[in-house]
């Protein structure tokens, strides 16, 4: 978090990237430290549960959140570009509101979002989200590290996809998906970029081949 000098005065300014948008953690973390507005670069699809991570990241922190994500086929973005200022509800106003600001096109351009930093600094002043009822004595299991099923860890082998380890992925030279088979554990990563002995069935020509190995805590043996 920084200070960032404007000609409407210091605003605190925070910043997460756009995988840090599908922990709630990140964006409270930010908040503690003092943001106002957090700015998010983003390069990834956005659609309606991405949204709505980052509209509850503003509501439930009650600060602003400026997201700028690649125009559509760039390379698999879709543009939607967003703003929202955590201000759920309004004095005056009979029930909550919706907070986006503003939110692009699929098209490259320059988008202009506007935040009502007095009316967002007067908000988190009155209402009960934010810091002032948090009781973080009982949540020590957040930073626990340890993982249990039903989840397992994750290795990313694309922009695309996540997918669990333990698994044979054969890739087109494009990163495209063409196979995805069960494969035994393995001591370490192996990575060809042509036919394998263990896929020599399977593997059309060009495709490369990524045998991950099985080490997830809650597979048996792994």
């Amino acid at each position: 978090v920084c200070t960032l000098n404007t000609a409407q005065g210091e605003v605190q300014i925070g910043s997460m990237i756009c995988y840090d948008r599908e922990f709630p953690e990140s964006a409270r973390l930010l908040m503690l430290k003092g943001a106002e507005i957090i700015l998010v670069p983003n390069a990834c699809p956005m659609e309606i549960n991405r949204l709505s991570q980052l509209r509850a990241r503003a509501f439930e922190n009650m600060l602003g959140i400026a997201t700028a994500n690649y125009a559509g086929g760039q390379p698999d973005c879709n543009g939607h570009s967003s703003a929202f200022d955590g201000i759920a509800y309004r004095e005056g106003e009979p029930s909550s509101r919706d907070t986006l600001i503003i939110e692009a096109g699929e098209a490259e351009g320059i988008y202009i979002a506007t935040f009502p930093l007095a009316e967002m600094r007067h908000y988190r002043s009155t209402e009960v989200h934010g810091n002032a009822y948090r009781h973080p004595e009982k949540y020590h299991l957040l930073t626990d590290t340890q993982i249990s099923a039903p989840f397992c860890a994750k290795i990313i082998v694309s922009k695309k996809r996540v997918f669990p380890l333990g698994k044979l992925l054969f890739y087109s030279p494009n990163n495209h998906i063409r196979k995805i088979l069960p494969a035994p554990p393995l001591i370490d990563l192996t990575f060809t970029s042509s036919r394998t002995s263990s896929a020599t069935d399977c593997c059309p020509p060009g495709v490369s081949a990524i045998i991950l190995p099985t080490i997830c805590p809650c597979t048996s043996g792994g």
